[in-house]
């Protein structure tokens, strides 16, 4: 009965155009004419910032012990 119901909701999913447009895009990655891929690219200089900062050895036993 479960995947009956499952079965029967993937059914009134796929019967709307946007639903078939949702399930080609998920399954085989298509795109409209003029959508294009956005990539986040984080500054090198901030991420070796961070790297380059040395904690005391008291202060990295304290952030382990006390995570928030």
């Amino acid at each position: 009965q479960a995947q009956e119901t499952r079965v029967a909701a993937a059914v009134a999913n796929t019967s709307s155009s946007r639903g078939v447009e949702t399930q080609l895009r998920e399954r085989f990655g298509v795109a409209r004419p003029g959508e294009g891929v956005i990539q986040i690219v984080r500054d090198s200089a901030t991420s070796s910032a961070l790297t380059t900062q040395s904690e005391s050895w008291w202060a990295r036993i304290f952030h382990t012990l006390f995570v928030w």
